[in-house]
Order: C-alpha cells, then structure tokens, then sequence
C-alpha cells in the first residue's frame, strides 16, 4: 500500500461490520480495516504484529497449521478470536487468493466474521442468515483484495450486483453512481441498462426515495408509486415492477446506491430486504472510499501544489510517452519552455506571498491558453512547460507568443507589469532528452535577446 493508505482505508471501513484483511504470499499481514484491528485489541500498525495474536492461544497452533497446508489454495478455517470484553468468539476464517496480472501469487484476502448464524427456531431463517453471510464474506474478501492491491473498484460492483441478486432472488441488480440528479451505472447483472448507461431522471423509484431520505427504500410497486408521484420515471420499458435500494456511502456523503429489482407481476421483496442489501450496500462504500483516497493520492503525488499543474517528475513522464507516441506514428509534437522574467525581483521587494500569487495566476493565464490534450507543468522556481500534441513548432511559436502577449499586457495584483520569455522546439529525430535540451536552449536565447520574447530552436 501506498504511504498513509492503510489509514485512509481502516478510516472507510469503519462502515463495515466485517473484518478484513490481506496476506502477503509469506502469510505476512500487509492490510487491515478497523473491524479486523477492533477484533485484534490493537491499534499499531498490522505489519508490527504477528496476524494470529488475534486468535486465542489455544487455537493458534491449529490454525497456523491449517494456513500452512492451504498456501496457495483458498481456505475456509473456524477457530477463536479472543473480543474486547475477553470473550471466545467462535469465528470463520474466509481466504480468497490475490494474484497479479501474469496470475502470480501474491498472497490473500481474508475476510473474518461470527461462525455461526444468528440463533433462531426457524430452521429456514436460519439457513437464510447462513446464506446472507456467506455472500457478504464473498463481497468482503473482494473488497479486502481491491483495497490490498489497489485495483479498480468496478470488480467489486459486479461481485456485488452477482451476489445481491442472488440473495434477494431478485431479476437484476445494479450499482448507481449519483451524477448531479441521474444515475449512472458503475455495476449490472441482468436485463436493464448496462454499465456505463444511465437511469432516466429522477431514476428508479427506490433510488429516488434514498436519493430524499439518505435510508434504504423498498417500493413494492412502480405502478403504484409513479401515480402517486408523476414526476418519477417510467420504468416498465425494462419490465421492473416493484425494487429495494440501499445508499452507498463514502468520504461523509451519500456516492450512490445499490439496487436490486423484481418483473412486474412477480412477489415482492420481504421485510428483510432492506437489512440485508445494506450490508452490501456498507461493503461498497468501503471499496469507492478506498479507491477515491488513492485517486487523490496518486493527484497530488502529480500535482505542483501551487499552481495546480503537471510537477516535474509527472511532466517528464508524459514527455516521454508523448515522444514516443508522435515517433511512432509520425506524428507533429512541439515543446514550449517558458520563465518568468526578473522573477526573484518581484520576490524581494514585493514578498514571496505575492510572488506565489504571480505564479498561481501566470498558471491560470496559460491554462486559458491550453487545448484539451496539452500539458501544462511548473518545472520549478518560475519556470514553466507547455506541451503540445500534433503541433508543429510554427504554430507553438504562435501559440507562445500568445502566451507571451497575454502575461505582459496585464499587470499582476500587488506585482504590477510581469513579462516572460519562451523557447520552442519541434519534435526532430532525436528523443524526449533531445527535445527537452533544444527547447530550453531556445529559452535561453530568448533571455539574451533582452527578454519578453519568444525564439525557436534551430
């Protein structure tokens, strides 16, 4: 896991009631959420302390054995854990096999929750709560694996739809992301619209009245429902007659919903419908809250802070791509450098506080600039970089000397007038170095030339 992403993750998880972690390929623990870390006594890190401290010594021995002959298979153990209060609770130890995309293996997710189903006199709703959890430690261990591994969530919502379908014997399911007032589908399984489509607005009935309550909903009738309600959306066109939905949450906010749906004419759902999707419904919110905190990550780590643009290492990488790119397929690419002039006179007299705003609005004057596709970075100090697919270097000289144009003929708030100068090459037959070195040698000879000016590459 990326630095701080245990925290994030074991944060998120607070919303679930299973416990989950993730082995390395030595049986080392690599993850946990707060549930698996609330079992377990313990708030350090899990990498600092042996996995199977959670258990009661009597069950250690027995359990390490039983990992051991299922190293690379996934395994179901029953065993122990000793709670907060000193109680020996009877548990199961559910493990799914992580791999990495040539099929290595990498270790795997656990997912740990109560042995035994609740106790009950109904021999049916026994079996039903038995079920119930078994399709949860199944989403669960897919949770733990997405979180583990950092990969994409959209396995999850389709573990999800299979198992939430199948539970609330239900004709499809979906995973909606809310999307100003539409939904859009991140998950399907079966008839309806597929991932990527949208829910007609105000959507699916059920969604609707989570969408107003932030609560799960069950409507047994959309017939019903939309002649109390005209504004709701018709949805017979994909046969669904009654639904029950649960909202997904993440980051303190309602992301989504899932939903599952019956035909027109068929039963509707029970009482216990509400409960039971929720639970899959706190799982997702675990794996979108993980996944969206590693996509903030992964933005800042390629992001000045400042100016909000491309940094150096992110900038140098997408040279590189894009050099390969235009050489491969023969394609035009020109490179802008561009500084500010007498920039540290601005500093000293004006102050850095001024100065970083100078900057932060010489970023937003470029980004005016820019086309979709472009790629505008802050290589450092004052110096800035402008990228420019299928461009060849006449037309980035003009488009610098827009540049150029558009910082000079506006003073700077608290700066007064700030000028720059830029240096333009075109892609030749060298490579990404290559570029680089003649574009910033055209930036130099603009300084010599006396400064707000633009000159190209020879």
């Amino acid at each position: 896991p990326e630095p701080g992403h245990n925290d994030i993750a074991r944060d998120a998880a607070r919303l679930s009631p299973v416990a989950l972690a993730a082995l390395d390929a030595s049986g080392a623990l690599v993850f946990a959420n707060q549930a698996w870390n609330d079992y377990c006594e313990r708030i350090a890190h899990p990498r600092e302390v042996g996995w199977l401290e959670c258990l009661h010594p009597e069950d250690r021995s027995r359990v390490a054995l039983a990992l051991a002959d299922r190293t690379r298979q996934p395994f179901e153990v029953h065993c122990r854990v000793v709670t907060p209060s000193g109680r020996k609770l009877p548990t199961r130890l559910d493990g799914a096999l992580r791999t990495g995309p040539d099929g290595e293996f990498l270790g795997h997710s656990v997912a740990m929750t109560p042995a035994s189903a609740p106790s009950t006199e109904r021999v049916e709703a026994g079996h039903a709560a038995a079920t119930e959890q078994a399709a949860l430690r199944r989403v669960a261990t897919a949770v733990a694996t997405a979180l583990a591994d950092a990969t994409p969530e959209t396995g999850v919502f389709q573990v999800v739809t299979q198992e939430a379908r199948r539970l609330l014997d239900g004709d499809a399911a979906f995973v909606l992301r809310f999307d100003g007032d539409e939904e859009v589908v991140t998950g399907a399984h079966g008839p309806g619209p597929e991932v990527g489509g949208r829910f007609p607005h105000p959507g699916d009935p059920a969604v609707a009245r989570v969408r107003l309550t932030g609560r799960t909903a069950r409507v047994d009738s959309y017939e019903t429902a939309r002649a109390s309600d005209p504004a709701i959306a018709d949805a017979v066109p994909h046969g669904f007659g009654g639904g029950v939905a649960a909202p997904i949450r993440a980051a303190d906010r309602i992301w989504g919903a899932v939903l599952v749906v019956r035909a027109a004419g068929r039963p509707t759902f029970d009482d216990q419908s509400e409960s039971r999707l929720a639970g899959f419904a706190d799982l997702l919110g675990v794996s979108v809250a993980g996944a969206e905190a590693r996509r903030q990550l992964t933005a800042l780590a390629a992001t000045d802070p400042l100016t909000g643009l491309a940094n150096h290492r992110s900038f140098h990488e997408r040279l590189w791509q894009e050099v390969q790119r235009a050489t491969r397929h023969g394609h035009p690419l020109s490179l802008v450098m561009l500084d500010l002039d007498h920039f540290k006179a601005v500093n000293d007299t004006r102050g850095h506080a001024v100065g970083d705003r100078v900057l932060a609005e010489t970023a937003g004057r470029l980004r005016s600039l820019a086309r979709a596709g472009d790629t505008l970075a802050r290589l450092g100090g004052e110096e800035f970089a402008w990228l420019l697919p299928e461009t060849r270097q006449a037309d980035a000289a003009a488009a610098a000397e827009r540049a150029r144009a558009l910082i000079a003929s506006t003073p700077f708030a608290g700066a007064g007038e700030v000028t720059l100068s830029a240096g333009v090459a075109g892609l030749g037959y060298g490579d990404a170095q290559d570029l680089y070195g003649r574009a910033d040698r055209a930036l130099y000879a603009a300084k010599a030339a006396g400064r707000n000016a633009v000159r190209g590459a020879d």
